[in-house]
C-alpha cells in the first residue's frame, strides 16, 4: 500500500510522525537492546505470561513424547542388555555387554553443550526433525545387527546421535518457556521417560519371543517415529512464544564454553548429578540381571522394569509439584535421604533372599529415581539465568553426567559379578551419601550460608579474639565501640564478630582498636574570630578559567583539520567582539559545569547558570551588534554565530533550536556577508565549518539548504583535495534533491504516478547520483585509507548517502516499472557495517566532533535488522552525547520508536 508524505525521511523534525517507517519485517524487538547506559532509556514492550498460554503446554507435551523415545528407551537398557547377554551376545560377559549400554549413554550427553548451542539459536524446529531421523533409523540398523561391532557402532554411537538430540531438545525447551511454573513442567513433560520405561519392556517382552530380535526392532522403530512426528508438530508454537529471545540471544558461534564451571554452586550442583545418575542408571541397568540372581525369571526382570517405570512415572509429576512449592534443592535432599533408608533397610539386606520386598524395592526406588529426572534440571536452573540454560548449563551438566554414565553400567557389573548384590549397594549407598552431602554445600551456596559457616568457624580462634567493649561513658547509652582498626580506618561499620566480614571478605588480619588512657591536658589558645567558607573551584577571575576551558573545547572538538590552531586567531576577535566572548565564556562554563567535581560557593553562580546567562548576554548583544554597518564584514559576528549553534546543540536533546539558529541567523548572516568574509584563514575556517553543520542539518530536517546557491564553495582549492569536502557537496545536492522529489511526487495524482513522465525523471536523477556516488567511491577509496579521520567521516557518510537514497523510493509504490536505486539485503549489511565501523574510528580515535556522526548513525540503525548492530549505534550515540552533544538522544530516542514500529509489524504481518 502506498505510503502517505507523512512518513518522508524527515529524520528529525520536532513534534514530526514517527519518521523513516520501513515495513520491512524485522524479528528483533528493542527491548533485546540495552539502553541502560543512555540518559533516555525506552521501556520495554509489556511482556505476556507465556507460562499460561496454551502453545507453551503443547510444547510440554512435544518434549513429554522426544523424552519417551530418548531417556525412556535409556531407561529400557536393561531390556536390551538382559536379551543381548542371554542370546546374540551369550558368549560375552555382562561387563563386557554393559560397555554397550555404557557408551550409548556416554555419547548421548558428551557432546549435549554442541546441541545446546543449536538450541539456543534455531529452537527445536531444526532439531526436532534430526532426532526423529536419527532414533528411527537407529533400531532399524539394530535389527541387522548380530555381531558385538555392530551393537558398539550401531547403539553405542549412532544411536546415541538420536538419543542425545532429543533429550536436550525436550528438557532446554522446558527450560526456556518456564521459570515459575518450571518444575510441574518439568514433571509432566519427564514423564516421557517413566511411560518408556513401560512401555519397551513389556512391548519387547511380548516380541521378542513371537517375533525375534529383528522385527521387535524394526516395530520399535515404528513407534518412535509416530510419536516423534507428533512431537514435531506440537513444537511449532516454540518460536512464536520465544521469537524475542531466539533473535536476541545468538551466540556468535558453536565452540566449546566452559563458563559455566567458574560458578561453584554450579560445580557442586553437577558433581552431585552425576552421583545420583551414576546410582539411578547403574540399578536400571542391572535390576533384570540382579532379579535373575535372586531366582526371577527373564520375563520377571522386565515386569521389575515395568514397574519401575510405572512408580517412576508417579513420582516425576508430585515431585515437581512439590518442587515448585518448597524449592528443587530441599526436594532434592529430602529425597536422598528416603533412598538411604530403604536402600539400606531393604535392597541391601534382601535384594538376594525376598521376592516381594524386591518388589517393594522396584516401586520405592523407581518413585525416588523419578525424582531425580525432575529435579536434576530445576537445581541445574538455580544456577543460571533462563536464555542461558541449554547452552551452558544443561550442555555442562550432561557432559559431566556422561563421564558418570559411560562407567555406571560396565563398572556396576564388574562389582556385580565380583562382589555381590549386596556389597553393590554398599558401594551405592557411599555414593549416595557423598551426592546429598554435594547437594547440600550447592544449597548453602546459593544461599550465601557458606561463608557465614565460615566465619562463624573462623570466630572461635582464640589468638584474634578482640578485647572487652568499651563503653562511651558511665551514662552514656549510645553503642558500644566494637570497631576493629581497618573498618575504623575505612569508617565502616564493623559486622560479624572476630574476624568481621570486611577483614574475612579483604583478607586482612582483625585487630580491636588500642585503647588509649584518657588525660587532662590544660591548653592555652587564644580566641580569635574567624569565618570559614568553602573555596570555589572557580579562580578570583573566572572568565579567563572559561576561555582556557574554550580553547580546550577548540581542541578536542575539531571541525577541520586546522580547529584546534584557532585559539591565537581568537584572541584579538574576543578582545574586540563583545558577543563573541560571551559566547566563548558560555561553552567554557557549560564544559566546566560537567565536570563531576564542578561547585561553586554560590548556587546562583554555578558554571552552568554562567553558561546560560552568558548564552542569553551573547544573544542580546549579538542583536544590538549586528545593526551597525560594518558589522558583517567582522568575523567575530561570524564566529559567535556558530559557536551559539553549538551551545544549544550541547544543552538542548530535541535539536529544534539549533536548526532555527543555523536556518535563520547562521545562514542568512553568511548569505549576507558575501565572499569577502572568507578570505582569510579564519574565514575559511568559519566557512568549512557553517559547510558541514549547514549540511548535516539539511538532511536530517530534510529541506533545502542555502549552500545549493552558493557559487563559489569551490574556491580556495579545498574541496578539490579533500574527500570530506567532495562528500559534503555531493550530499548538498542530494538533501536538496530529496527536498523537490517528494513534492513532485505529491503533486502528481496516485492514479498517474505509475505511468506519468515527472517521476521518470526523478529516477533518472537518483540513478545519476547513485553512479556519482559510487564513482567517488571507486575513485578516492586509495586515497582515503591515507587521509585519517577525516576520511573516515567521509566514507561514513558516503555509505550513509547510498542507503538514504535508495530508501527515499520505499515510501511508494510507483517504481514497479522504473528503473531506480536499489540495494540488495546483503549490500545494505555491508553498508551499514561500513557507518558503524568508520563512525567508531572517529568517534574512538579521533577528536573529530561527534555531532557529524548523528546522519550516518541515523541511517544505520534506520537500515539495520542485527540485534548486535542496532547496539552498537545506540553505544556510538550515547558516546556522541558523553563528549558533549546531547542532542544525539533524539536520534536515539527516533531510532527506538522506529524499531518498535518495525517488531509490532512484523507481527501483525506475521
Amino acid at each position: 500500500m502506498e505510503r502517505s508524505r507523512s512518513t518522508s525521511p524527515t529524520l528529525f523534525r520536532e513534534g514530526a510522525a514517527t519518521p523513516d517507517i520501513e515495513s520491512a519485517p524485522t524479528s528483533v524487538p528493542p527491548s533485546q537492546i540495552d539502553l541502560s547506559t543512555g540518559p533516555y532509556n525506552e521501556k520495554e514492550p509489556a511482556k505476556r505470561d507465556i507460562e499460561s498460554d496454551v502453545g507453551a503446554w503443547l510444547c510440554v507435551f512435544a518434549s513429554m513424547l522426544f523424552l519417551i523415545s530418548s531417556y525412556g528407551f535409556m531407561n529400557s537398557l536393561g531390556t536390551i542388555q538382559s536379551h543381548l547377554t542371554l542370546n546374540e551376545l551369550d558368549g560375552y560377559s555382562v561387563s563386557q555387554v554393559g560397555w554397550i549400554s555404557g557408551t550409548y549413554l556416554f555419547l548421548s550427553l558428551i557432546f549435549n553443550f554442541q546441541i545446546g548451542s543449536i538450541l539456543d539459536r534455531y529452537g527445536p524446529q531444526i532439531l526436532g526433525p534430526i532426532a526423529a531421523a536419527f532414533s528411527t533409523v537407529t533400531f532399524l540398523l539394530l535389527a541387522e545387527c548380530t555381531q558385538y561391532w555392530h551393537f558398539i557402532l550401531c547403539l553405542g554411537l549412532f544411536g546415541s546421535i538420536g538419543s542425545g538430540i532429543g533429550a536436550v531438545t525436550a528438557i532446554g525447551v522446558i527450560g526456556k518457556l518456564f521459570t515459575r511454573r518450571r518444575g510441574l513442567a518439568m514433571g509432566i513433560a519427564v514423564m516421557g521417560t517413566s511411560l518408556g520405561g513401560i512401555i519397551y519392556p513389556m512391548m519387547l517382552r511380548a516380541t521378542f519371543g513371537k517375533l525375534g530380535w529383528a522385527w521387535s526392532m524394526r516395530l520399535v522403530a515404528l513407534v518412535i517415529a509416530c510419536i516423534t512426528s507428533l512431537g514435531l508438530l506440537c513444537y511449532l508454537p516454540f518460536r512464536r512464544l520465544t521469537e524475542r529471545h531466539l533473535t536476541a540471544q545468538k551466540p556468535q558461534s558453536f565452540s566449546l564454553d566452559l563458563s559455566a564451571f567458574k560458578s561453584l554452586s554450579f560445580v557442586v550442583t553437577a558433581l552431585g548429578i552425576c552421583m545420583v545418575e551414576f546410582v539411578n542408571y547403574g540399578i536400571s541397568g542391572l535390576l533384570p540381571t540382579i532379579a535373575r540372581g535372586a531366582g526371577f525369571s527373564t520375563e520377571d526382570g522386565y515386569t521389575l522394569l515395568s514397574i519401575l517405570g510405572a512408580c517412576s512415572c508417579l513420582g516425576r509429576f508430585s515431585i515437581g509439584f512439590v518442587g515448585d512449592k518448597v524449592g528443587p534443592f530441599n526436594a532434592m535432599i529430602t529425597t536422598m535421604f528416603v533412598i538411604l533408608v530403604f536402600v539400606s533397610s531393604i535392597f541391601i539386606p534382601f535384594s538376594t533372599t525376598s521376592a516381594p520386598l524386591m518388589y517393594t524395592f522396584t516401586a520405592l526406588w523407581g518413585y525416588c529415581s523419578g525424582s531425580f529426572y525432575v529435579l536434576s534440571p530445576l537445581c541445574t536452573g538455580k544456577t543460571c539465568e533462563p536464555q542461558d540454560y541449554a547452552r551452558y548449563f544443561e550442555g555442562s551438566t550432561n557432559m559431566c553426567v556422561a563421564v558418570a554414565l559411560l562407567l555406571a553400567n560396565p563398572l556396576s557389573g564388574v562389582l556385580l559379578e565380583k562382589l555381590g548384590a549386596q556389597l553393590l549397594g554398599c558401594f551405592y549407598l557411599a555414593i549416595i551419601v557423598l551426592a546429598a552431602i554435594f547437594f547440600i554445600t550447592g544449597r548453602s551456596l546459593l544461599l550465601g550460608k557458606w561463608l557465614v559457616l565460615r566465619r562463624r568457624l573462623q570466630s572461635y580462634k582464640p589468638a584474634n579474639q578482640m578485647k572487652a567493649r568499651r563503653i562511651v561513658g558511665p551514662l552514656d547509652r549510645r553503642k558500644k565501640l566494637t570497631r576493629c582498626q581497618s573498618c575504623a580506618r575505612r569508617r565502616i561499620k564493623c559486622e560479624g564478630g572476630t574476624p568481621c566480614e570486611y577483614c574475612i571478605r579483604m583478607k586482612k588480619h582483625c585487630q580491636p582498636q588500642a585503647v588509649t588512657e584518657s588525660e587532662l591536658t590544660f591548653v592555652s589558645h587564644p580566641v580569635s574570630v574567624q569565618a570559614s567558607k568553602l573555596q570555589p573551584e572557580i579562580s578570583e577571575k573566572p572568565v579567563s578559567v572559561f576561555l582556557k576551558t574554550f580553547f580546550l573545547f577548540l581542541q578536542r572538538c575539531e571541525f577541520t583539520p586546522e580547529f584546534a590552531n584557532l585559539g591565537t586567531d581568537f584572541l584579538p576577535l574576543i578582545q574586540t567582539c563583545a558577543p563573541l566572548r560571551e559566547a566563548t565564556v558560555a561553552i567554557g562554563a557549560l564544559e566546566i559545569s560537567r565536570a563531576p567535581n564542578a561547585r561553586s560557593f554560590n548556587e546562583l553562580r554555578s558554571p552552568y547558570h554562567i553558561a546560560l546567562e552568558s548564552y542569553s548576554n551573547a544573544l542580546t548583544s549579538l542583536q544590538h551588534y549586528i545593526q551597525s554597518p560594518d558589522a558583517l564584514q567582522c568575523q567575530g559576528v561570524l564566529w559567535c554565530t556558530l559557536l551559539l549553534g553549538l551551545f544549544e546543540l550541547m544543552i538542548e536533546v530535541s535539536g529544534g533550536q539549533w536548526a532555527k539558529h543555523m536556518l535563520y541567523g547562521t545562514s542568512k548572516i553568511f548569505e549576507l556577508s558575501g565572499t569577502g568574509t572568507r578570505s582569510d584563514y579564519l574565514g575559511c575556517q568559519s566557512f568549512e565549518t557553517f559547510r558541514l553543520l549547514e549540511g548535516n542539518r539539511a538532511i536530517l530536517y530534510g529541506e533545502d539548504t542555502v549552500l545549493s546557491g552558493y557559487p563559489c564553495m569551490d574556491q580556495h582549492g579545498m574541496a578539490a583535495s579533500s574527500p570530506l569536502d567532495e562528500i559534503l557537496n555531493l550530499m548538498v545536492k542530494i538533501s536538496s534533491f530529496s527536498k523537490s522529489f517528494f513534492g513532485q511526487i505529491e503533486s502528481v495524482p496516485e492514479d498517474q504516478r505509475h505511468t506519468h513522465p515527472d517521476l521518470d525523471i526523478l529516477a533518472a536523477k537518483s540513478c545519476l547520483f547513485q553512479y556519482e556516488l559510487q564513482s567517488w567511491f571507486t575513485q578516492r577509496i586509495v586515497s582515503i585509507k591515507s587521509s585519517g579521520p577525516y576520511g573516515k567521516l567521509a566514507l561514513a557518510n558516503y555509505h550513509a548517502l547510498q542507503l538514504f537514497l535508495c530508501r527515499n523510493f520505499t515510501f511508494y509504490d510507483c517504481w514497479d516499472t522504473r528503473v531506480i536505486p536499489v540495494l540488495t539485503s546483503s549490500e545494505i549489511d555491508t553498508h551499514v557495517a561500513g557507518v558503524i565501523f568508520n563512525c567508531s574510528e572517529v568517534l574512538e580515535h579521533s577528536h573529530i566532533a561527534g555531532v557529524l556522526a548523528i546522519f550516518p548513525l541515523r541511517m544505520a540503525g534506520a537500515n539495520s535488522m542485527d540485534a548486535r548492530q542496532r547496539k552498537e549505534v545506540v553505544r556510538l550515540l550515547d558516546l556522541i552525547s558523553q563528549k558533549g552533544f546531547v542532542v544525539s538522544g533524539r536520534i536515539k530516542a527516533d531510532l527506538v520508536q522506529l524499531w518498535e514500529y518495525q517488531f509490532l509489524n512484523s507481527k501483525e504481518e506475521g
